[in-house]
């Protein structure tokens, strides 16, 4: 079976996955530690979504790629994935409504291309199984980075589920990464 995978906030409260601006009035404590993850890059929370007429920090990110194949492209490179072992919610491509739904393909690292129709797919759940392969494009992204001396984001030029809703977890599987 394919599945999503979304991190396990650190200090998540409660069972229910926020997007950003509803974690704001729910837990703002840990919305303030989520948006520290976007230092430098704040605009980011604030773009559009095609297709679904909300913003970045209204939707919740979903990988279709395993995290362990994120973990292993960097122990190649000789890069440790994390001091301490990250868990990660595995979700079933099934319970993320394709209405509220967008598949972000993430083709293009320059941003005046991010909104190129080509770019963006409408969701739908047997999509997922296509997508679950780390891309060429991140391996050589990490390759680059790594070389500059620079800490890599983990999920550049990987597809993203975007999903205007909540999650409840109390059902779903946790996996531990290290």
């Amino acid at each position: 079976m394919t599945y999503l995978y979304h991190r396990v906030p650190k200090d998540m409260q409660g069972e229910i996955l926020y997007p950003g601006n509803q974690l704001k009035d729910a837990y703002p404590e840990q919305y303030e530690r989520s948006v520290a993850r976007y230092q430098g890059r704040e605009m980011v929370r604030e773009q559009p979504v095609p297709m679904l007429g909300c913003l970045w920090n209204d939707v919740l990110y979903f990988s279709p790629v395993h995290p362990e194949q994120v973990r292993d492209a960097l122990a190649e490179l000789g890069k440790e994935f994390s001091v301490t072992p990250w868990e990660y919610f595995v979700v079933d491509p099934e319970l993320i409504s394709s209405k509220d739904a967008v598949i972000y393909m993430f083709k293009y690292l320059d941003r005046k291309d991010k909104y190129k129709s080509d770019n963006w797919e409408p969701y739908d759940p047997k999509r997922v199984e296509e997508l679950t392969s780390l891309p060429d494009e991140t391996k050589a992204y990490f390759k680059r980075a790594l070389g500059e001396g620079i800490n890599p984001l983990l999920w550049i030029q990987v597809p993203h589920i975007m999903y205007r809703g909540t999650l409840d977890t109390s059902g779903l599987e946790r996996i531990r990464i290290s």
